[in-house]
């Protein structure tokens, strides 16, 4: 019996622990997302900006030879604020389809998102490259 307490008792730390990180990576305020990111594979950069209540990423800079993306295209579309962290719709040119997607300040700078497809999802993060 005593070992099942202490075991209760470290897992209810680490899930207070857990509980305690994820509410220190959301953000406070919408507007914090505005800004340029680069992209984890380095092929590009977004710019993010509001318009009519809403969030959208526009790639800016293309580094790859791909004809698949340019310049202009928004890739990060109908993004809403809610609980610290926004929501909306990602672009993938390579396969030409939207997903749901989620994204939220690490560290208050950085973009962790992650996108959805099914019962699958991929997180990866964006670098901030302004303030």
């Amino acid at each position: 019996m005593k070992i099942l307490s202490q075991s209760f008792f470290a897992l209810s730390v680490l899930l207070m622990m857990a509980a305690a990180d994820s509410l220190a990576q959301t953000a406070k305020e919408p507007d914090a997302i505005i800004g340029i990111y680069q992209s984890p594979d380095e092929n590009g950069k977004v710019e993010f900006y509001k318009e009519r209540g809403q969030y959208f990423g526009k790639l800016i800079q293309v580094n790859t030879s791909q004809n698949k993306v340019k310049v202009g295209t928004i890739i990060f579309k109908d993004l809403t604020f809610t609980n610290g962290h926004w929501e909306g719709k990602i672009y993938a040119p390579a396969k030409g389809k939207e997903f749901p997607c989620n994204l939220s300040l690490k560290n208050n700078k950085d973009l962790e998102v992650k996108v959805r497809s099914g019962f699958l999802s991929q997180t990866r993060e964006w670098k901030r490259l302004n303030n």
